[in-house]
């Protein structure tokens, strides 16, 4: 088969045979590296992979809340998309307020400085939880698209996320961003001179997902929870996005990590053949609003071993996710 990010022949000596997550739990898929650029694909997308996404999670409902922190947060918010922010105040909040996985859309942008009037559009939206707080936070004009929503959606502050196709839009964005759902496309390629023709010349496209170079593939390799089988089609290393942007002159200006310790535990779950929907998961536990320290299945003394691995995959920049900045080279 060929490599879905740089489409050259992908011979694996031994392919990975990775079971499925969530609905998919029942079912096993072969996985294989590129040889050239490294990057993961699946060897064969199911005919039903739909059916595999009834019930999703990111099309679960959304409902906006308006806790004291939450308020807190959108505050602090608004004071880190400033130019003028410190980067002291920026690492100090990041570390101390911004710590949860939910987070990471919002704080994604703060390398960007926002504008308010940019026009900013969410590729993946699912429910529109990330376009319906960049309302509350001032950016009127930020919408989410998603194909597979039941009907679009309209939110009381003005968020819309519209049942719709990358393919059918026509304006011109300051800021596209894919949150974990650019590696769900089935032919990338397309969907990149798509993006191309929808950015302005200066414009940035922020793409988040799973980091196939990270520690934890290393060690956890099929039980990995980034490859997240069926639903991520391909996992592209730094090299093989890069052969993907070059021929439609855009360029990584720069990238980040981002690890909470559920990644690493959800890993140790998947070896141990515990599957998401368990009650005791570490999913479970978490969706419940629970804390890791009441999970059974991890004692004191690995909570403690993988806080100090956090500490350290992100000083090594082999963290298990990424954010990468996307811009044109003339831009």
């Amino acid at each position: 088969m060929k490599c879905r990010v740089c489409q050259e022949p992908s011979p694996s000596p031994a392919p990975l045979k990775v079971k499925g997550a969530r609905q998919a739990y029942s079912h096993s898929f072969e996985y294989t590296v590129c040889v050239k650029c490294g990057s993961l694909s699946i060897s064969n997308i199911p005919e039903n992979l739909s059916e595999f996404y009834k019930n999703y999670y990111s099309f679960q409902n959304f409902e906006p809340t308006s806790s004291f922190i939450d308020k807190l947060k959108k505050i602090l918010l608004k004071i880190l998309f400033l130019k003028t922010c410190p980067s002291f105040l920026k690492r100090v909040a990041l570390r101390f307020f911004f710590t949860k996985e939910d987070d990471f859309k919002l704080t994604s942008l703060i390398p960007v400085c926002p504008q308010k009037d940019w026009r900013i559009l969410d590729i993946g939206s699912g429910s529109g939880d990330f376009v319906c707080n960049l309302h509350d936070l001032g950016f009127k004009n930020a919408i989410g698209i998603d194909p597979f929503l039941e009907k679009s959606i309209q939110y009381s502050n003005g968020a819309l996320i519209l049942k719709q196709d990358l393919s059918s839009l026509c304006e011109k964005f300051d800021l596209i961003t894919f949150h974990h759902s650019f590696e769900h496309l089935e032919n990338p390629q397309h969907y990149l001179e798509k993006l191309k023709t929808l950015l302005n010349p200066d414009g940035i496209c922020i793409l988040r997902l799973p980091n196939i170079e990270c520690l934890s593939f290393k060690i956890f390799k099929e039980f990995w929870v980034g490859i997240h089988a069926p639903y991520h089609v391909f996992l592209p290393t730094y090299r093989g996005l890069d052969l993907l942007l070059k021929p439609l002159g855009l360029e990584i200006q720069s990238c980040l990590g981002e690890q909470v310790i559920d990644f690493f535990l959800i890993s140790m779950e998947n070896f141990m053949s515990i599957p998401d929907h368990d009650k005791d998961s570490i999913r479970s536990l978490l969706k419940r609003g629970g804390h890791l320290s009441e999970t059974p299945w991890h004692c004191k003394q690995e909570l403690c071993y993988w806080k100090s691995m956090k500490k350290l995959v992100e000083k090594n920049n082999l963290c298990d996710c990424v954010v990468y900045y996307i811009g044109s080279k003339n831009g």
